[in-house]
């Protein structure tokens, strides 16, 4: 009878080794899930938008140069930039190399 025991015993260890190690798999299944996603949406943004970001600060015309940045702690799109006048001033005061001077 002590050998069936210790069978039971060795049997749910093992199960529950198993069942520990899938539950890690499926959590890692989600972050390669959400990594992925992410990337596609990355793939999709930089697509997307093959005309350069375009703003006016007074009688100047600046182009956006990259589509994403940091500036003061934040994190900024390209868009972020052409639809707030306020951002792309203070990019300019700041002499930014976000913003690029366009000259016709």
């Amino acid at each position: 009878m002590e050998g069936q025991n210790t069978t039971a015993t060795a049997a749910d260890l093992q199960d529950k080794v198993i069942l520990d190690l899938s539950q890690q798999l499926e959590a890692k299944n989600k972050i390669i899930a959400s990594l992925e996603a992410e990337v596609a949406e990355l793939k999709a943004e930089k697509g997307a938008s093959p005309k350069a970001q375009t703003v006016k600060i007074g009688k100047k015309t600046y182009t956006v140069s990259i589509p994403r940045f940091n500036f003061k702690g934040k994190s900024y799109t390209a868009s972020d930039v052409a639809n707030d006048q306020k951002l792309a001033a203070e990019l300019v005061e700041e002499q930014s190399g976000v913003l690029v001077e366009v000259t016709n």
